[in-house]
């Protein structure tokens, strides 16, 4: 989780966006002095709303690489109960509507998982 020069009044705890960042290791240069280069960055970000959801919830993501990414919903046992994505995506962000009113009240867990990264995100499921 980042949290950027927050104040403590600026941090709500319902707020789950999770971002993570992996920096690819810089070139120190060879032998002939060649400049030192920075590769890309990779970041996915996940964000749910509402959370707690009475009948639907809205799923938005954001890649700024391309790869394959698999969107998944598990109980709280850690069972399996629905893929919602599992495709190659190209960068930019994307959202989707996933209903809940088939689900029984309780806690899940959705996993956004790209090649080199995975987040988890508590959801709550409310009658």
């Amino acid at each position: 989780m980042v949290w950027l020069d927050l104040q403590p009044s600026q941090i709500y705890p319902w707020r789950l966006d999770v971002v993570y960042m992996r920096l690819s290791p810089v070139s120190l240069g060879s032998e002939e002095n060649k400049p030192s280069t920075i590769s890309s960055v990779s970041l996915i970000i996940l964000e749910t709303y509402p959370n707690p959801a009475k009948s639907a919830m809205r799923i938005r993501y954001s890649l700024s690489a391309e790869g394959k990414v698999l969107l998944q919903l598990y109980d709280i046992s850690g069972r399996l109960i629905k893929t919602l994505v599992n495709e190659e995506k190209k960068p930019g962000n994307y959202a989707l509507t996933f209903n809940t009113k088939t689900l029984s009240y309780g806690v899940y867990f959705l996993s956004l998982q790209t090649e080199d990264k995975r987040i988890i995100e508590r959801l709550v499921v409310v009658k």
